[in-house]
């Protein structure tokens, strides 16, 4: 789809994923859902997709499966240590991915 034509095709990137052991634990013991809203992101499913004046990091090409994202999610989150903290550095995360955030992806 072309950018600007009032629709995207989105869609939803988990924040934290199952492979990140530590993370996925800390969430489980704070007692946030995995597969729970607090936990994901919609993104444009690519650059293409973003509608005109959308920054949102695009679900694919721009790293978000990458290990620089995923230690940038884990940077953020490791010093959480209540509900209320660990939550609100997943609601940082999504609002880094809506500025056009970008992570090095391997080449």
């Amino acid at each position: 789809m072309a950018r600007g034509q009032g629709r995207t095709v989105s869609n939803r990137h988990v924040l934290i994923a199952r492979v990140r052991e530590r993370s996925r634990q800390q969430m489980e013991d704070l007692g946030i859902p995995l597969n729970g809203a607090k936990n994901g992101a919609w993104l444009p499913k690519d650059a293409n997709s973003r509608l005109t004046g959308d920054l949102s990091t695009a679900h694919s090409g721009e790293g978000v499966h990458s290990d620089a994202y995923k230690q940038y999610v884990f940077d953020n989150l490791i010093n959480a240590k209540t509900k209320p903290e660990f939550i609100a550095g997943l609601d940082d995360l999504k609002s880094d991915l809506k500025g056009e955030k970008t992570f090095p992806t391997k080449r």
